[in-house]
């Protein structure tokens, strides 16, 4: 969710300026975001080691 609001910030305001804005800020929404993806990726190290990291940080990549 922060980083969808993040990514549409600028389309937001435009096409919805009624839209109350969220609590996070656009640079905190961002720092939210690579936060927790880095702590997925942790995660999934502690976990399964190595081996999981690699999909996982696809994955991250992905989003």
């Amino acid at each position: 969710m922060a980083l969808d609001d993040w990514a549409d910030r600028e389309a937001d305001a435009m096409e919805r300026p009624e839209r109350r804005p969220r609590r996070a800020r656009s640079a905190r929404a961002l720092g939210l975001a690579s936060a927790l993806a880095g702590a997925g990726l942790i995660t999934a190290a502690l976990a399964s080691g190595r081996r999981a990291l690699t999909p996982a940080e696809l994955l991250a990549r992905a989003v």
